[in-house]
């Protein structure tokens, strides 16, 4: 999946929420680790979080069952919604599927075709849709705050944390404390603060039963 583009926060947002004024060098900084952190926490949401026009293939084999589940949640059905079945894979409008032959879910994004038999091979379905987490910036930052307030903690830490790459924790005369953990975990390779995690993991897009 590609990012969609969408940056979770700004420059602006995040100096108000660390309590710095502007700093061409640091502002610089924060926008591009911004660009990478936004991009890093769409694929964990394993979702677009800008709701766009999308377009997926799918493959069905014999015996398949005829459910399919959409990348971009949740879907925009009352946005033009196509399905298309050729195994020529031309997709002309011959081949489309009638609206009254399927049923999709909005919020988990399953398409299920029930009163119409599909063709088999590989990537003979199209869907075209409209769908994602949300419309824009501000819908996203109003939708999703805990999503918001956790990119920031994470952009100003990896700030304050760029000259000590590798430092997984502090030892004082009272102990150790442990800073920074980079393990790999359901979430992705590593790298995220826990409160970014546990952001990720209310809002990614679910497993379900149906493939």
């Amino acid at each position: 999946m590609n990012w969609s583009g969408l940056e979770v926060t700004s420059t602006a947002q995040v100096n108000a929420w660390k309590g710095w004024t502007s700093d061409a060098t640091r502002d610089t900084w924060i926008g591009l680790a911004i660009k990478s952190i936004s991009a890093r926490v769409e694929q964990a949401l394993r979702r677009p979080m800008l709701s766009s026009a999308q377009t997926e293939h799918f493959t069905i084999t014999k015996n398949d069952d005829q459910v399919f589940r959409l990348l971009g949640t949740p879907v925009n059905s009352g946005a033009t919604f196509e399905v298309w079945s050729d195994r020529d894979r031309l997709f002309a409008s011959s081949t489309l599927v009638d609206a009254t032959d399927y049923h999709v879910d909005d919020n988990t994004g399953l398409l299920v075709v029930d009163e119409a038999y599909l063709d088999r091979g590989f990537k003979v379905i199209k869907v075209s849709y409209t769908g994602g987490m949300a419309a824009n910036q501000a819908a996203f930052q109003s939708q999703f705050p805990d999503i918001l307030e956790a990119v920031n903690m994470q952009v100003a830490f990896d700030y304050e944390s760029r000259n000590r790459l590798g430092q997984v924790s502090n030892t004082g005369p009272d102990g150790s404390i442990t800073v920074y953990d980079n393990s790999p975990d359901d979430v992705g390779p590593g790298g995220f603060l826990e409160t970014l995690k546990e952001a990720i993991r209310r809002h990614r897009r679910r497993a379900y039963t149906f493939r």
